[in-house]
């Protein structure tokens, strides 16, 4: 998700500044790329609110691309007293449900962007209405155990 956010910036980053496009275009080391920040604070958004709610969905992004405890953690396993790394999936029910919760919230969190670049009279907003009342239906009705508890 991480990349697709950075992606997204990049777009609408080369979409005002388009003469900085040979920073994609040539992969010299000496030709850096802005930052995620860098971009985000030079595009044009439509209001201070979308520009703090981007910097939200970043800073959620950087707790899953950077390693901690908790994605280090869930690899150790004690199995008869010895010590070892788990490799390979295992499938659990309550971390696929939060995925799954994870994953809608931020499908609506991107749609609810999306609807302010888009003109109030388009037809786009009565479709985008019904799938977020759907979502938020979703997400209230599957909220793992430990969501309710780290609010």
């Amino acid at each position: 998700l991480k990349n697709v956010y950075e992606n997204w910036l990049a777009f609408w980053y080369l979409a005002k500044y388009p003469d900085e496009a040979y920073r994609w275009l040539n992969p010299q080391y000496d030709l850096p790329r802005p930052s995620a920040e860098r971009m985000r604070n030079r595009i044009e958004h439509s209001t201070s609110s979308d520009k703090t709610k981007l910097l939200g969905f970043y800073q959620e992004l950087n707790r899953f691309a950077h390693t901690n405890p908790v994605a280090v953690l869930d690899r150790y396993r004690v199995v008869e007293g010895e010590p070892g790394i788990k490799v390979g999936v295992e499938y659990d029910a309550d971390k696929f449900s939060a995925c799954c919760y994870a994953l809608s919230l931020w499908i609506g969190n991107m749609l609810d962007t999306i609807s302010s670049w888009i003109e109030e009279d388009h037809e786009w907003h009565s479709t985008y209405e019904d799938i977020m009342n759907e979502i938020i239906e979703y997400l209230e009705n599957n909220k793992p155990d430990d969501v309710e508890n780290s609010a």
